[in-house]
C-alpha cells in the first residue's frame, strides 16, 4: 500500500496501521481528529504536519526518514512510541518544546 488518499474525509476513523507500507503522504489524514492509534513504524514517511490537530492520538514511529516532531506540538494527550529512532539528541533537544507529549524511546520492539 503506498496511497492513502481514499480516506480523506473519513472523520471517524480510530485506527491506521500503515507499517512497513510504501505511504509517505500523510495529508489525507488531515483534520482527522478521532484518529487514536496511527502505526507509521517502517514507513517513508517525512511529514507529521497533517497529524497537527489530532487529539488524544498515539503513534509509533520508526525505521522512517523522520527527523521532525515539531508537527506534534499542538497535540493533546499524544502517545509517541520511538522505535530505532536514529537521532536520540534530537529528541531530547525538542523534549522541552513538546510539553503535551509524552515521548517513550524504545530501542528494542518487543518481538525482535
Amino acid at each position: 500500500m503506498s496511497d492513502i488518499s481514499a480516506l480523506a474525509g473519513m472523520k471517524g476513523l480510530e485506527n491506521l496501521d500503515a507499517r512497513a507500507t510504501a505511504i509517505s503522504d500523510l495529508s489525507p489524514l488531515t483534520g482527522m481528529k478521532n484518529l487514536g492509534h496511527l502505526d507509521l513504524f517502517d514507513t517513508p514517511v517525512t511529514d507529521l504536519s497533517p497529524l497537527a490537530e489530532t487529539t488524544n492520538l498515539g503513534i509509533e514511529l520508526g525505521g522512517s526518514a523522520l527527523k521532525d516532531l515539531l508537527p506534534l506540538v499542538g497535540m493533546q494527550n499524544a502517545r509517541i512510541s520511538l522505535y530505532k529512532y536514529p537521532n536520540v539528541q534530537v529528541l531530547e533537544a525538542l523534549e522541552s518544546r513538546l510539553q503535551q507529549i509524552r515521548i517513550v524511546p524504545i530501542y528494542k520492539r518487543y518481538d525482535e
